[in-house]
C-alpha cells in the first residue's frame, strides 16, 4: 500500500528515474500476463494469502532502505554521487514495479470481499505498518518537523486524496476483471510523470529520453485502442499518480514520513468503515 511513495522519493532525488520509467513498464507487462494465468484457486489458502503479504510488505520495505540510504558525504566528485543516485532510483525503481505486477495475485484472491473493505484493511495495516519502519529508522523527529509545516500538511492532504482515489479504483478494477485497464494505467503514468515535469517544473528531454517516451507513447496508443473504449480506469490510475508525485515534489518530506502522514489521515474513516461492517455483522 505504500509502494507509490517509493516510486516517488526516487523522483525527488533522480531526475532520471522519470526518463526510465518507460523500460520498467516492460516489467509491468510480463506480470500481467504471468498472473493472468495463475488459477486463483491456487491461493485461496489463508495461509498462502498471509505468506505472500508478508512477503509484498518485506519487498516494499527493501525499496524504502535502498531509497532512502545514505548518499555519499565526502566532498568527491558530482559525478560520483550521481552515479550513487542513479543506482539508488534504479533498484527503487524495479522494486516498485516489481511490487506492482505481483499485488494482483493478492488481491484477486479476495474477490469476496468488497473492494471498499479491502482498501479500508488496506489503509490500516499499512499505517501501523508504516508506523513501525519509522520508529526502527529513527524518523520520528522527521515525522513531528513535517507535521508542524502548514504548507508540508496541506500538500500532503492534497496527495492523500489523490492517493486515496488511485488506491480505491486499482482494487476495483482487480475485483471487477478489468486488469488489463489498470496495467494500462500504470503504462500510461510514466508518460504522465514526463509531461507534467516538462511542463510545471521545467525539465527537459535529451535524444535519447525522447525517444525512449516516443516509443512508449505509440505502445500505450496501440494498447489503448486495443482497449476499444475510452479506458477511464486507466486515465484515472495514470493521472491520480502523475499529480500526486507532482505534488509531492514540492515538499522535501521523505517517502515514509509522507505516507505515514497519508495514511493516518485516511486511517480514521477507514478504521470507522470496519468497525460498522464488524457490529452490523457484513465484516
Amino acid at each position: 500500500g505504500y509502494i507509490g511513495a517509493i516510486r516517488n522519493q526516487c523522483k525527488m532525488r533522480n531526475r532520471h528515474v522519470s526518463a526510465i520509467s518507460p523500460t520498467f513498464m516492460g516489467l509491468q507487462a510480463i506480470f500481467s500476463g504471468f498472473r493472468l494465468g495463475i488459477p486463483v484457486s491456487l491461493y485461496r489458502s489463508a495461509g498462502i494469502c498471509y505468506l505472500e503479504w508478508a512477503f509484498l510488505n518485506l519487498f516494499s520495505l527493501s525499496g524504502f532502505l535502498v531509497t532512502d540510504s545514505s548518499l555519499p558525504k565526502s566532498t568527491g566528485s558530482l559525478a560520483l554521487a550521481d552515479k550513487t543516485r542513479i543506482r539508488h532510483g534504479i533498484m527503487a525503481a524495479l522494486g516498485a514495479f516489481l511490487s506492482w505486477g505481483l499485488f494482483p495475485l493478492f488481491f484477486k484472491t479476495l474477490g469476496d470481499i468488497p473492494a471498499m473493505e479491502v482498501m479500508a484493511h488496506r489503509i490500516v495495516w499499512s499505517l501501523l505498518f508504516v508506523l513501525l519502519i519509522v520508529l526502527f529508522s529513527r524518523r520520528v523527529g522527521h515525522l513531528k518537523e513535517a507535521v508542524k509545516s502548514r504548507k508540508t500538511m496541506l500538500v500532503l492532504t492534497a496527495t492523500t486524496l489523490l492517493i486515496g482515489i488511485n488506491w480505491f479504483v486499482f482494487i476495483w478494477a482487480i475485483f471487477a476483471d478489468r486488469v488489463l485497464e489498470a496495467s494500462l494505467g500504470y503504462y500510461i503514468n510514466p508518460l504522465v510523470s514526463v509531461l507534467l515535469g516538462v511542463i510545471f517544473l521545467k525539465e527537459k528531454l535529451n535524444k535519447a529520453q525522447g525517444t525512449a517516451v516516443a516509443l512508449a507513447t505509440l505502445a500505450v496508443i496501440w494498447l489503448t485502442v486495443q482497449v476499444g473504449v475510452l479506458p477511464w480506469v486507466s486515465l484515472t490510475l495514470a493521472f491520480s499518480f502523475g499529480f500526486y508525485g507532482l505534488l509531492r515534489k514540492m515538499i522535501q518530506t521523505e517517502s515514509v514520513v509522507g505516507l505515514t502522514i497519508e495514511t493516518f489521515l485516511l486511517a480514521p474513516l477507514s478504521a470507522g468503515y470496519i468497525v460498522y461492517l464488524m457490529m452490523t455483522g457484513q465484516a
